[in-house]
């Protein structure tokens, strides 16, 4: 029976099916390089996008704090003044910044720890911060140095607490959802090697 096929239609009997098999197989690697773009960028939206929030969380409460103890050893009223802006405007970033983390999606641990989070950190921001401002307003040196070891390192020690528990959260998190992107990868690249092969 191929006795009687021309060589062009011989040849077209095998190329077509191989052109086929490689369309077929340069799809499929398509859709897997589709499928791992997608969960490489779903560990970057999920955990990266909510840690940097966390994170800025932390770095301006770190700062507050600092700010909020510098005129305890300068002896200038430049100082003082120069601490109740920068206290101003971190307490506002600092809320800034937590609503923007609480609209993001979060999980159930995340919502539990976010909502011990806000307690401690407004009370933070409240009794500890704000509290602060106004004893540098009034340049009394002696009610900041109370303020600053009886409320703003206590308040600043709670707070800081489910914030590092976010942020692990997320690194673990992250890190889950990387290896299961890896893994898939792998699989998928496995599976074409096969074909190959074969």
């Amino acid at each position: 029976m191929l006795n009687k096929l021309t060589m062009r239609t011989r040849l077209m009997l095998v190329v077509v099916p191989l052109i086929l098999v490689l369309a077929t197989l340069g799809l499929l690697g398509l859709n897997g390089l589709k499928s791992s773009n997608q969960a490489l960028f779903n560990v970057y939206e999920d955990g990266m996008v909510d840690f940097s929030h966390i994170a800025m969380i932390d770095q301006l409460m770190a700062r507050a704090r600092g700010d909020a103890s510098r005129p305890l050893f300068d002896d200038e009223d430049e100082a003082m003044a120069e601490s109740v802006d920068k206290l101003t405007k971190k307490i506002a970033a600092i809320r800034e910044e937590h609503a923007k983390f609480l609209g993001t999606g979060l999980s159930g641990d995340e919502k539990a720890l976010s909502d011990e989070l806000a307690v401690h950190m407004e009370a933070y921001l409240k009794e500890g911060l704000e509290v602060a401002v106004v004893a540098l307003r009034q340049k009394d040196r002696m009610a900041l140095r109370l303020i600053y070891t009886d409320k703003v390192e206590p308040l600043y020690a709670k707070a800081r607490e489910p914030l590092a528990k976010l942020e692990e959260g997320h690194v673990v998190s992250a890190q889950a959802d990387y290896e299961a992107a890896a893994k898939a990868y792998g699989a998928m690249r496995n599976l074409f090697i096969a074909v190959i092969v074969l």
